[in-house]
């Protein structure tokens, strides 16, 4: 019987170190789209500040789990394209966790709060997302509004240590 349950292990095993490779594979793919979609979507002005408006939500979401989640791998989610899946991996099995920012106000609100991003309604069907150093971004979906300004927000931290050389 022991000798069932080890190969019933073994096999679990294999089966996910599969899933992680073809998971890996999807990533680089998904990765290199993203990189060509990052470049295509870079602007002039603003010091190459990025135009985040031309990003889908799952591309949002994936840069919003990078900056906020940095202990994980991050990713397009599999099932869900608004979404990113956090992996992580523990005694040597691959982990995951959905990051919903714009679909689930948990997932971005302590964000919102730490940098100070409020949402106000700009009229019947649009949302503004505001910092107080006065970026704001106006939307139909208020979490994505306050996601691409923390994102703007994060990019002009960068540019500014950028310029000090730091």
């Amino acid at each position: 019987m022991p000798e069932i349950i080890d190969q019933a292990n073994e096999l679990a095993d294999r089966r996910l170190e599969m899933t992680i490779q073809n998971m890996r594979i999807n990533h680089a793919a998904v990765s290199a789209t993203h990189c060509l979609q990052t470049f295509r979507c870079r602007i002039s002005q603003g010091g190459g500040l990025m135009n985040y408006s031309k990003l889908s939500d799952g591309e949002i979401s994936v840069l919003v789990g990078r900056r906020v989640k940095s202990g994980y791998e991050v990713i397009l989610h599999p099932n869900n394209p608004k979404g990113a899946q956090l992996l992580w991996g523990v005694h040597g099995r691959q982990c995951s966790y959905g990051f919903f920012p714009l679909t689930h106000p948990e997932d971005l609100f302590s964000t919102m709060k730490k940098y100070r991003i409020g949402i106000a309604p700009a009229g019947k069907t649009v949302w503004k997302a505001t910092h107080e150093s006065g970026l704001q971004v106006n939307n139909k979906n208020p979490l994505r509004a306050a996601a691409i300004v923390f994102l703007m927000l994060q990019d002009a931290m960068e540019a500014k240590t950028d310029e000090q050389g730091i």
